[in-house]
């Protein structure tokens, strides 16, 4: 069985646990953990970004220079190979020294 450790903060206070102590406090209650996953990224440098403007990358067919807002005032430029997104869109942004799953 697959559970959140948000839904299982509802029932059981884990304030102050590491996922560590976690995983060893269910074993002990009689409970296997066979496995952690963990989601997302936990990084100050992945944020959520509204994309500004888009245009053709005027080198590459299937690229596009863009430039969104990450909240700090400043429009930042990337290039994106993405094509599901339009001006607008709030989409994930890796910021310069983002480490990714994968040490990406």
């Amino acid at each position: 069985m697959k559970i959140s450790l948000n839904w299982l903060s509802q029932y059981i206070d884990l304030s102050g646990l590491s996922v560590d102590e976690m995983s060893d406090m269910l074993t002990f209650a009689g409970i296997e953990v066979e496995d952690i996953r963990q989601q997302g990224v936990d990084s100050p440098y992945v944020v959520v970004a509204r994309v500004a403007a888009a245009e053709q990358h005027p080198q590459a067919d299937r690229l596009k220079v863009c430039q969104v807002d990450v909240g700090d005032g400043t429009l930042h430029q990337i290039v994106c190979g993405a094509q599901n997104y339009k001006v607008g869109d709030k989409v994930p942004c890796a910021l310069p020294g983002a480490v990714l799953p994968g040490n990406v």
